[in-house]
């Protein structure tokens, strides 16, 4: 099982080691950092995650069975009048422990956080069209693509199509309930 708790400065060594490279970077955060990421950017991104109704809520996820910080999550965007908010920089940090569900349990641990305490009717997010596990990983949570557009963002001479993908609160909840019910 993975908890969340609050990324905190003491998280931002750990952020440094898994954002090896600018590649990896923009496929992780999008043009939210620049590489090399560093304390000052980082700082930065916890700044926002501060006050009353902050921009963005950001996890750590954590492995209740080894104690071992494994992920980063966040809601971001998030609009408290419209109670909407955007799915980012999800992460499994630790290669080895890719592939393996976690993901999936991160973003539904985020998903009730979200819906729950944040109070959203609906979470939305950005996934490069190549990026599969993630792709894989938001439909098993319940997200559809509702939008796709490609060749939006430039990588090193490369273009990066994106998918938009949405999940409402109802969608979230009947996928729960249906989870939930006895089967005949």
């Amino acid at each position: 099982m993975i908890r969340l708790h609050p990324f905190e400065r003491v998280d931002f060594d750990r952020i440094l080691k898994w954002a090896t490279d600018a590649r990896f970077l923009m496929q992780w955060a999008g043009p939210v950092f620049r590489h090399p990421l560093d304390h000052d950017q980082l700082e930065d991104y916890l700044a926002e995650g501060c006050g009353k109704k902050p921009k963005r809520a950001v996890w750590k996820g954590i492995d209740d069975a080894t104690n071992v910080v494994i992920g980063h999550i966040e809601i971001d965007r998030i609009d408290y009048e419209r109670k909407c908010g955007a799915l980012s920089r999800v992460l499994i940090g630790i290669p080895g422990l890719r592939g393996r569900g976690l993901g999936r349990e991160l973003v539904g641990e985020a998903l009730k956080r979200a819906f729950d305490e944040l109070d959203l009717e609906e979470i939305t997010l950005a996934v490069f069209d190549f990026n599969y596990a993630a792709i894989r990983c938001y439909e098993a949570n319940g997200f559809e693509t509702f939008h796709a557009r490609d060749g939006a963002v430039a990588v090193e001479g490369e273009r990066w199509s994106v998918n938009f993908m949405r999940l409402s609160r109802s969608r979230w909840r009947q996928r729960a309930a249906s989870r939930l019910s006895p089967r005949a």
